[in-house]
């Protein structure tokens, strides 16, 4: 079952990835927080009516991540449907504002695999793999974007970007015809967990990427990536740390592990906003990354482009910045 858990209502998606420009703060910023057992949000959306729903789409696991609004109210979500272990596949539900399945998406069920249903589109990247998707955005022009991983040979992860057309079938504009790109950085274990796109269409994705195989404390050796994208889904090699298209932080220092899980785009400089946490036994913390649109530091703010904050204290469980948006979208 998809399982939408403490999802809120919003006004509309581009907006809310977009953040007033502040060289000193970030103005208007609204940060929401997981800590065990709890979801922290700031007073601005403290109204927000929840929205709890089931749909069964196959007999496995089936789990909602990411939620986004279309200007017509109608409720996208992404996620994953489990079909036969270990196999997972992207899965993108459109809901009427009535809650009912849009049979106007995904029409007749003749897009994507199992289920072949009206209202729900499935995409296998990596047969008898795990593919899940972790957010979803919806362009200006009502493409759907969804992003997450797709892990192949059991135990390469790699970045996934899916585009999908307003109605429900794969863009072919995207991917080199397949509306499908994948993105492996080095080669052991690289996840998208966020999006956001740009006033020019480009794509701006914040993850992780596993950067050495090591012991010790689980997920040591990740760190903080941020990747551009040009519309047709090839990476921005020329305008975005050129020659790479996408910036590795190691926001946290030393041998310690930190993972970007929000984005944002301030306008009108730009800037690009990622929040995450550092996963330290230790002393864990809320991170806040902030780059110049061509991939650099902004050190103009917090004087190394970083801001970290410890909310628990020291040798207290990691919280985690999980979303960015601003509260007037």
């Amino acid at each position: 079952m998809i399982l939408l858990r403490q999802a809120y209502k919003a006004r509309a998606t581009p907006a809310r990835r977009r953040l007033p420009s502040d060289h000193g703060a970030l103005a208007g910023l609204t940060l929401a927080v997981l800590l065990p057992l709890c979801h922290v949000v700031s007073p601005e959306i403290a109204d927000a009516q929840p929205f709890m729903g089931w749909k069964d789409l196959n007999s496995g696991d089936d789990e909602a991540f990411g939620i986004a609004l279309q200007s017509d109210s109608k409720i996208i979500m992404a996620g994953y449907t489990g079909l036969v272990n270990p196999e997972d596949d992207f899965a993108v539900v459109r809901i009427n504002a009535d809650g009912t399945l849009d049979i106007t998406f995904n029409p007749g069920g003749i897009y994507g695999g199992s289920p072949n249903t009206a209202g729900i589109v499935t995409t296998d990247i990596s047969t008898n793999d795990r593919d899940q998707a972790i957010d979803v955005t919806i362009q200006p022009d009502g493409r759907i974007l969804a992003v997450g991983f797709s892990r192949t040979g059991g135990s390469i992860f790699r970045m996934a970007l899916v585009r999908y057309d307003p109605d429900g079938q794969l863009d072919v504009t995207f991917g080199g015809g397949t509306g499908i790109v994948t993105t492996n950085i080095n080669n052991i274990d690289d996840q998208a967990r966020a999006v956001a796109i740009q006033s020019d269409d480009k794509i701006v994705v914040a993850g992780w990427s596993r950067t050495a195989m090591c012991g010790g404390y689980p997920d040591q050796c990740f760190d903080t990536v941020v990747l551009r994208y040009l519309p047709d889904g090839t990476l921005d090699t020329a305008g975005f740390n050129s020659p790479n298209g996408y910036v590795i932080t190691n926001v946290a220092g030393g041998n310690k592990s930190d993972h970007g899980h929000a984005v944002a785009i301030q306008s009108p400089g730009g800037e690009i906003v990622v929040g995450g946490d550092t996963d330290d036994p230790a002393n864990g913390n809320i991170n806040v990354l902030r780059l110049n649109p061509d991939g650099t530091p902004d050190t103009s703010w917090g004087g190394t482009g970083i801001v970290t904050t410890d909310i628990a204290g020291a040798g207290k469980t990691t919280p985690v910045a999980r979303s960015l948006f601003s509260p007037t979208a």
